[in-house]
């Protein structure tokens, strides 16, 4: 901590992010003043998250250091909206390491600015529809509306679902996902995220039917309709993200159809090589056991490692083998035009699902669900060999 003159630098800087400076310099300035601290004083930041400036001891008064940055993402300067923009990712893990309480009272302060007259709901609907009044570059204004979204969307928590107002916020990244520049859609996904997390942190409400199904519908569209091949990318890595919430969690069987076997088959017929692969090594992911959390296999994707670190609970991957065979076995992930990353993909996949029955069988405590196992392994295996050599036959024949 850097003490006093710390804290006197941060009231200084809050003050002039506030209105009542209307400079752009200033408040730019303002910003990396905060900027400075989070990097030099971060612990000073953590106790003066709701700041005391102003109030008599004990007293806290809203808003602190946080205030002035969502406000910031909503500015009508470019260069103050830039500032604020560089900040959220620190800003975040900051806020993560607050208390309960203190988590509470900045949503209700955030909820508050966010439905004010004139307040960051109002702006955001403004930079979306009157972009060309707010910088020159309408897309990068949209997007940054979008982030705006996504980062009020991680500080505003449950409050703003008991308060009702959810519906109204949705409403901007609603706008986004159908907005006619691809790159907004794909940011759109980005901060998609945080509406979900802000589910999950509710006592584990992601896992909720209806709101489940809210987080994953525009994902499952895009994903199947979407015709910019980046667009869905950011798709999936948004539902590899949700996924990873609901792995962790104890609705994983609940949650099943929704979250994996609407996806999977989604993921792995999509005409993006890179998509493909991605769904691939998720699937090989899926298959990791508790043994080998700490790296993922030699030639895994350490970004779907991250998603299912000691893959999904056994008990599911029992019950569902048949399905996840299925979509290893589909001929056309074996067609002759395959590049070979693909081919190693799969070869990764089917070792995945192996060592994964081994491990099983050494553990399993009913020999005859092992075995039950490794046969259905087996036959889906050989079974899948016979398909190939009958297309390459085919392929043969076509071209004599």
């Amino acid at each position: 901590q850097l003490g006093e003159s710390s804290r006197r630098l941060l009231e200084a800087a809050v003050h002039a992010c506030s209105g009542a400076f209307p400079s752009v310099g200033v408040r730019t300035e303002g910003l990396k003043a905060i900027a400075r601290l989070q990097e030099q004083s971060s612990q000073m930041l953590l106790a003066e998250a709701l700041g005391k400036a102003g109030a008599g001891e004990g007293q806290a008064r809203n808003g602190g250091w946080v205030q002035p940055i969502y406000m910031s993402l909503v500015s009508q300067s470019e260069s103050v909206r830039a500032q604020a923009q560089s900040m959220t990712e620190r800003s975040l893990a900051l806020i993560a390491q607050l208390d309960s309480s203190t988590r509470h009272n900045l949503s209700s302060q955030a909820v508050q600015d966010l439905m004010a007259e004139s307040g960051c709901l109002q702006s955001m609907q403004l930079m979306m529809k009157e972009s060309g009044k707010w910088g020159k570059d309408k897309e990068a204004t949209v997007k940054g509306a979008v982030k705006a979204w996504g980062f009020l969307a991680r500080i505003l928590g449950g409050k703003l679902v008991k308060d009702g107002h959810i519906n109204a916020f949705l409403k901007i990244i609603e706008a986004a996902f159908v907005y006619q520049a691809p790159a907004v859609r794909a940011e759109a996904f980005r901060s998609w995220v945080s509406l979900a997390q802000l589910f999950n942190g509710m006592n584990s409400t992601l896992a909720h039917p209806k709101r489940l199904e809210l987080v994953l519908s525009p994902l499952s569209t895009a994903l199947e309709n979407e015709a910019s091949a980046s667009v869905r990318r950011a798709a999936l890595h948004a539902w590899s993200r949700v996924a990873k919430m609901i792995a962790k969690g104890s609705q994983v069987e609940r949650s099943f159809a929704a979250v994996f076997a609407r996806f999977f088959p989604v993921l792995l017929r999509d005409a993006d090589a890179t998509i493909r692969s991605e769904g691939l090594h998720l699937f090989a992911a899926a298959f990791g056991t508790a043994k080998r959390h700490a790296e993922p296999p030699q030639g895994a994707s350490k970004s779907a490692h991250s998603v299912f670190p000691a893959g999904l609970p056994s008990s599911v991957l029992s019950s569902h083998l048949a399905f996840f065979l299925s979509l290893l076995a589909a001929p056309a992930l074996y067609a002759p035009a395959a590049e070979q990353q693909q081919q190693r993909d799969l070869a990764s996949g089917w070792v995945a699902v192996l060592r994964w029955v081994g491990e099983e069988a050494a553990t399993l405590a009913n020999e005859e669900q092992a075995a039950a196992h490794l046969e259905l392994v087996v036959c889906s295996l050989a079974q899948t060999v016979r398909d190939v050599q009958q297309q390459q036959q085919q392929q043969q024949q076509q071209q004599q």
